[in-house]
């Protein structure tokens, strides 16, 4: 059963779990840590299962659910789609990808 707005806004962790998850549909899922609210898809590409971290409504999140289900047709990995490649990361000195948050220069270093 999909989720809708009141029933986002009323959901907390219950009792003593650190994470729950609520499924809305065709992948879709909020995601709830003591952290917050977050919505993920649930996808298979390559024949490994993955999880896609999208945006904070529900609205957006089926939107780019939508899109992440059109790129999987494509044949595009959605969640190497958001990434930079690996030469500018590389390209800008650094020997592995920043953390969740971090963002890499967008020129290389020898560009003014």
């Amino acid at each position: 059963m999909a989720l809708t707005d009141a029933k986002i806004k009323a959901t907390k962790l219950e009792g003593g779990k650190k994470v729950q998850t609520f499924a809305d549909s065709f992948g879709l899922y909020l995601f709830i840590n003591k952290s917050g609210k977050y919505w993920r898809l649930k996808h298979r590409y390559d024949g490994k299962e993955k999880s896609l971290p999208l945006v904070s409504t529900l609205k957006q999140a089926r939107d780019a659910r939508q899109a992440a289900k059109e790129q999987i047709k494509a044949g595009v990995d959605p969640s190497q789609a958001k990434q930079p490649p690996l030469r500018v990361w590389l390209m800008n000195g650094l020997k592995s990808k920043p953390h969740h948050g971090q963002h890499p220069p967008t020129k290389a270093p020898w560009h003014g």
